[in-house]
């Protein structure tokens, strides 16, 4: 959701214009929102609140102020009082405080692909090699199961851990590249950033990419 909330944003905004441009808006933006605080998922609300604030800034420009500061007491006061968003507020509480369970799965899950990398000498075991690895090294012994993987939740050490050193860097390089042309574009195009939906969409999503990617598999 976080990575397609930015394109679908610059959809509605080049389509609807008026009360149902601001209609869908707040609509789309709210179910998400809850979509994803209701998943528990710390990345997810992270990379889509960066994206909700730099959409409510492109669409409302020097009301951005107003609604994000001036706002404050008015969501302080409704998160109080109305169980709904009391119970959602409760949710993000817990994502960032109670989850030391997932938390310690996933360092666990990183200790074994660092290793992944390190017994292949950073060269790589292969293209979808890490998740059967992964899966075999969970097990604590070798299957026969040739269907059988575990997901790394982390698609750079997967990537390392499948590619190599080499793989890894032409990656980096690419997201170097994207970045690059973003800055470039900014630079020619003059125009404050929220007048400009091509640029802010592709900060968006790069945002929205590179967060996901670290909770994320390659499979």
């Amino acid at each position: 959701i976080a990575v397609y909330y930015p394109i679908i944003m610059y959809y509605i905004r080049n389509t609807l214009k008026g009360w149902r441009l601001h209609s869908v808006y707040g609509v789309f933006t709210l179910t998400s929102l809850f979509v994803v605080i209701s998943s528990y998922s710390r990345l997810g609300m992270l990379s889509l609140g960066i994206n909700v604030l730099m959409t409510v800034y492109q669409f409302y420009g020097k009301k951005f102020n107003l609604f994000l500061f001036l706002g404050f007491p008015i969501y302080f006061l409704a998160i109080l009082n109305i169980p709904f968003l009391n119970h959602l507020f409760q949710n993000i509480l817990v994502s960032f405080t109670q989850k030391d369970g997932s938390t310690s799965a996933r360092e666990l899950l990183y200790q074994r692909l660092w290793q992944i990398c390190k017994d292949a000498n950073f060269l790589g075991i292969g293209a979808g090699g890490a998740p059967k690895k992964l899966y075999n090294m969970n097990l604590g012994f070798e299957s026969i199961n040739d269907t059988g993987y575990s997901t790394g939740h982390n698609f750079f050490l997967e990537l390392l851990a499948n590619l190599g050193i080499i793989g890894f860097l032409l990656f980096i390089i690419l997201i170097i590249y994207i970045v690059r042309l973003i800055v470039r574009n900014m630079n020619q195009a003059k125009l404050r950033l929220k007048e400009n939906d091509e640029i802010l969409l592709s900060v968006e999503v790069l945002i929205s990419f590179l967060a996901s990617m670290v909770a994320l598999s390659t499979v």
